[in-house]
């Protein structure tokens, strides 16, 4: 069974990882986690955002399917994607890359009053 992460937009910060320090510094703390922790799944299917290091180009989202992620939409040079959790490092490793950032689902601080 394939079980889906939603991720989010967040901010980079220098981080260490069992991933080489190129690969690194293009992951946000929420996604190197996931990728170090010994449980995770490779065939774990999340959501990510992608900064790269300018406009999407045909070649380069040819590339990045190669790579078998799935693009879902893009804008400019950040594009939506879902990819399976084992192929994170090959994906961040493309040299158009420049970040992917993990999200967390958005809840309300306080939950709604019954019936609203």
């Amino acid at each position: 069974m394939t079980r889906r992460v939603v991720l989010l937009l967040g901010s980079v910060s220098g981080l260490c990882c069992g991933a080489s320090s190129s690969m690194s510094t293009k992951l946000d703390p929420a996604l190197a986690a996931m990728l170090d922790d010994p449980q995770a799944e490779a065939d774990r299917e999340v959501v990510v955002m992608v900064g790269l290091a300018q406009q999407a180009t045909e070649q380069t989202l040819a590339e990045l399917k190669a790579r078998r992620i799935s693009v879902r939409s893009v804008l400019g040079d950040v594009l939506t994607a879902t990819a399976m959790l084992g192929r994170i490092g090959e994906i961040a490793a493309h040299p158009a890359i420049v970040k992917i950032e993990a999200s967390t689902p958005l809840h309300p601080e306080t939950p709604p009053p019954p019936g609203g």
